[in-house]
């Protein structure tokens, strides 16, 4: 189990995880790891080695002071890093040589907000929201959905409870990046509504299909009715988009219609 695997499954737990990335503003120095060859080499002087009778002259070999091998020289700048930006660069010593390695620089996800919705035992809505502000799932968003649901056959509960998903995730101090957006929202489809036992699952704009799917999955080939693993998935724009931008509603019929023939 990986330290990405570990902190998810403590955020899972309800145990909030939290370790430092970086150095904290007026925080007591660390200690310094490094080691002191000049002091070691002073209180460990090399043993004389005795004359060799066989060599006719007389030589002394001193060897080489020991310096145990495959050791990291660690340093608190490698550990916690300057700035949260700063690459972190890890310093192995060896006999032969010092070898470097950088560490590959990640991109980190951008903020989005996601609005879940059970329809019913079998129907899962996930859409899209704006990053911004308190609660932006409305009346309005909810009339759009149930007459979009209405339109292709399904039928869908009096009151509806909206659950919102909000990246990056408040006090989280783990890994931010896109690959960790998406195990995070997969995580919380999967744990909290079920996702596997789920027949139709409806995710509604670039950001939820991204995260949902994963961060490799472009949103305009993956569009329309997806069916795999006895799970019907339709992809298509977001509520909010379809309030903004009213001209994408043919496409959106499009990409929906299909489950007529399904459903009839």
């Amino acid at each position: 189990m990986n330290e990405q695997q570990r902190q998810q499954y403590l955020d899972a737990m309800g145990i909030q995880p939290w370790y430092p990335r970086y150095i904290l503003p007026e925080a007591k120095p660390s200690t310094t790891c490094e080691w002191d060859w000049e002091a070691w080499e002073a209180e460990h002087p090399p043993a004389a080695v005795a004359e060799q009778p066989q060599h006719s002259a007389e030589q002394a070999v001193t060897p080489a002071p020991f310096k145990p091998a495959g050791k990291p020289v660690m340093r608190p700048a490698d550990i916690l890093g300057e700035t949260p930006e700063q690459a972190v660069e890890t310093t192995t010593e060896t006999p032969a040589e010092n070898v470097t390695v950088q560490s590959k620089p990640v991109k980190p996800a951008e903020r989005f907000r996601l609005v879940t919705l059970s329809v019913d035992d079998d129907c899962l809505v996930v859409s899209e929201l704006p990053s911004t502000g308190m609660n932006q799932f409305t009346r309005f968003h909810e009339r759009l959905l149930r007459n979009l649901l209405f339109s292709v056959g399904i039928p869908i509960a009096p009151a509806l409870q909206p659950a919102l998903f909000d990246w990056p995730i408040a006090g989280n101090r783990a890994d931010q990046d896109e690959q960790a957006a998406h195990d995070a929202v997969h995580g919380y489809l999967t744990n909290q509504f079920g996702l596997r036992r789920r027949k139709t699952l409806f995710l509604l704009g670039r950001n939820c299909v991204r995260y949902a799917l994963g961060p490799e999955t472009d949103f305009d080939e993956v569009r329309g009715i997806q069916d795999k693993d006895q799970q019907i998935t339709v992809i298509t724009h977001s509520l909010d988009a379809l309030m903004k931008l009213p001209a994408i509603k043919a496409d959106t019929w499009r990409d929906i219609s299909p489950l007529l023939t399904r459903n009839s």
